[in-house]
């Protein structure tokens, strides 16, 4: 589809963002193992976006399908997409403790991710920040170290995501969870 006017293609990615909140995107995830209790840490996905640096209007499908992956597991997600909110207004009165943030990110966008990263730590220092997309994957350790990132989930992670998340929330062993590299309680870079 290909709009005349940037209000237009806005409104599409937000009425597609909005659809990924409900169930209608249905993935190859392990099914829910009974009921479950609501999670005890707060998830919030961001998409970080400068208009002059997207080739592309379009929704970040990637993260629209792992939403849809954590939401299948039984989790209670939050989309934060920075195009909507350039001044980084909800980042900004975040009155979560101890949450998970998923950000994904190419490198145009590196800056800008750094300035969300400095936000999410100074409004919640105890928070578990994994990294994704383009960027991450391509430079895992340097990401990794550069920006202070807990964890890089590497190439698709719809499926390890929901893995990611209860080995965050049981304090698990992250060595058996396939497809990432991250910081052990040390700081030490685990591949």
């Amino acid at each position: 589809i290909r709009f005349t006017s940037c209000a237009s293609s806005r409104a599409l990615r937000h009425t597609i963002l909005s659809w990924s909140n409900m169930e209608t995107l249905q993935q190859q995830v392990p099914e829910n193992n009974g009921p479950r209790k609501e999670t005890k840490k707060d998830i919030t996905i961001i998409w970080p976006a400068e208009i002059e640096k997207q080739s592309s209007l379009a929704p970040p499908l990637g993260l629209i399908y792992i939403n849809s992956s954590l939401k299948k597991a039984g989790y209670k997600t939050r989309v934060i997409d920075i195009l909507f909110d350039p001044q980084m207004k909800q980042l900004k009165e975040l009155q979560t403790r101890g949450g998970i943030y998923l950000i994904s990110f190419p490198t145009a966008l590196f800056n800008q991710v750094n300035q969300i990263l400095s936000i999410i730590r100074q409004r919640d220092p105890e928070s578990f920040i994994i990294g994704g997309g383009p960027h991450p994957s391509a430079n895992k350790e340097k990401t990794l170290e550069e920006m202070g990132l807990d964890l890089v989930a590497l190439g698709e992670s719809e499926i390890a995501i929901v893995d990611i998340v209860k080995t965050i929330e049981s304090k698990g062993d992250f060595s058996k969870v396939p497809g990432i590299i991250y910081r052990d309680n040390n700081g030490k870079i685990i591949k």
